[in-house]
């Protein structure tokens, strides 16, 4: 490799978090006006142009991965990330240490955005390896960004309205869904470990408690002690977990329960992937009137998404197919619909959520049919490092032949999270 596409293979590389400004610069000897022309725009950090130039000089002569690299960062500077990922892979395996290894710095970057953190990581760890101080150096401290904290912890203390106090989540009692609203406090506190940080095991328990300002027959905590395993790699992620619920209600037990949860994307092409997971939960639960909803429920989903959990937006929709198996017949049934969600960033600060379901409930042992609408809206925006201000509400809305179960929920909440992560 000459020195003068060294110096710029250096210096690309290892831009987000070392600039080589001591790279010597010379002039090439034997290159094609194309390629001339490209690099001196890279080296001007005009993009466009080098991209252009460097399109003609990769065309003339694919099997230079020299240039191929260049062009693949021209494009990932371009943000045009479709075009350049096929030509960084294609640079990650040319025998030139220092071309591989800048290759596999701007793929470990394409990996972040998606999300894959795996990937990310181990592409960093075999470009730490490289024999070019420079870019070992790029490949160390990018690798350090990646790694997830150890542990994590937040506290969360909110002020909320909720128009259907008695109207508790999961089951609903006739008789008593009238006008029955009121504020609340809300206090929700969370820590999750990772034991071995460079791995996809979490232990994590959220507790919280919701005091009303008048209704304190409802005063409402919950508990849940989770394991979480994550795996990811350039086309899959999997996610499973397992956990324990305790819930009471006044100053008495409501429920005890257990989840588990398994979840899988498939990256078809780009931000594209398909989705699909299975849920599967028991409760108890113990006051009279409630104890008829004990049982499992079986949930699956399949559907498509565009974007990731961590990318700067992301959109999912999914068919879901539930069977709810109450010890008392006259509650089991079967519901379908669609679930979608979204998420938008907004700057660095402000985050955007909106979900929701439309699902049709069919009862085995009555005529008993109910169509449910479920909307869930919520903002974040980063007041600090640690701390964010929280503003979201949810409306449901349930449409049943049974008249002692047509309601409708609207909750409302304003609150500070603070988090830290060690």
């Amino acid at each position: 490799m000459t020195s003068t596409r060294r110096a710029h293979l250096v210096a690309a590389a290892a831009a987000f978090v070392v600039f080589a400004a001591d790279a010597k610069i010379c002039s090439a000897d034997d290159r094609a006006d194309a390629l001339e022309h490209g690099v001196e725009r890279f080296r001007a950090r005009d993009f466009a142009a080098a991209a252009a130039a460097l399109t003609e000089a990769h065309a003339a002569d694919p099997r230079d991965l020299e240039a191929t690299l260049l062009l693949g960062i021209a494009y990932y500077r371009l943000e045009q990330l479709a075009l350049a990922e096929p030509l960084l892979r294609q640079a990650a395996g040319s025998p030139d240490d220092e071309v591989a290894t800048s290759a596999r710095v701007f793929l470990a970057l394409l990996a972040g955005r998606r999300g894959d953190q795996d990937s990310a990581r181990a592409l960093l760890r075999a470009a730490a390896s490289s024999q070019n101080p420079t870019l070992a150096a790029a490949g160390r401290s990018l690798l350090v960004t990646t790694m997830p904290d150890r542990a994590m912890f937040a506290l969360l203390l909110a002020l909320g309205f909720d128009s259907n106090v008695p109207l508790l989540p999961v089951t609903s009692m006739p008789g008593v869904m009238g006008a029955a609203s009121d504020g609340y406090l809300a206090l929700v506190g969370s820590a999750a470990v990772r034991p071995l940080r460079e791995h996809g095991l979490v232990l994590e328990d959220t507790a919280s408690y919701r005091q009303y300002a008048r209704l304190y027959a409802y005063d409402f905590f919950a508990n849940l002690l989770v394991a979480r395993y994550e795996y990811r790699d350039e086309s899959d992620r999997l996610s499973a977990r397992y956990g324990f619920e305790t819930m009471t209600l006044g100053r008495a037990l409501y429920a005890l329960g257990q989840l588990g949860e398994l979840s899988y994307r498939r990256r078809l092409q780009g931000w594209l992937g398909v989705d699909a997971g299975y849920r599967f939960s028991d409760r108890t639960y113990y006051p009279d009137g409630y104890a008829a909803y004990s049982g499992p429920t079986h949930t699956g989903s399949l559907g498509f998404s565009l974007g990731t959990l961590d990318a700067p937006a992301m959109l999912s929709i999914a068919y879901v197919l539930a069977r709810e198996l109450t010890v008392d017949p006259q509650f089991v049934a079967t519901a379908q619909g669609g679930r979608l969600a979204t998420r938008v960033a907004v700057g660095k600060r402000v985050d955007l959520a909106l979900s929701g379901w439309l699902l049709a409930r069919r009862f085995d042992a009555s005529s008993r049919r109910d169509e449910q609408l479920y909307a869930d809206a919520s903002v974040v925006i980063a007041l600090g490092a640690h701390l964010s201000a929280i503003a979201g509400g949810s409306a449901l809305r349930n449409v049943s032949t049974d008249v002692d179960y047509d309601f409708t929920k609207v909750t409302a909440h304003l609150g500070l999270e603070l988090g830290l992560g060690l």
